[in-house]
């Protein structure tokens, strides 16, 4: 299945500074080297947030589709 979100393509206007960011990068990466239970579970959230979006446009587009 292709992903939704995997196809949109989003034109960023104002690049993003991510140097603020930096610790905190930083401070992730040496959790995931540490504890890789904890790269596990980070990654687990982020498909059920995949999937659950994923569902929820399903639904949109079945009630778009049936007119309600």
């Amino acid at each position: 299945m292709t992903h939704a979100l995997a196809r949109r393509t989003r034109s960023r206007v104002n690049p993003v500074d991510v140097a603020a960011f930096r610790p905190a990068i930083d401070q992730a990466m040496e959790a995931f080297q540490a504890d890789v239970s904890y790269a596990v579970l980070m990654a687990r959230a982020a498909v059920t947030i995949v999937r659950k979006r994923e569902v929820w446009q399903a639904r949109r587009d079945a009630r778009t589709a049936q007119g309600t």
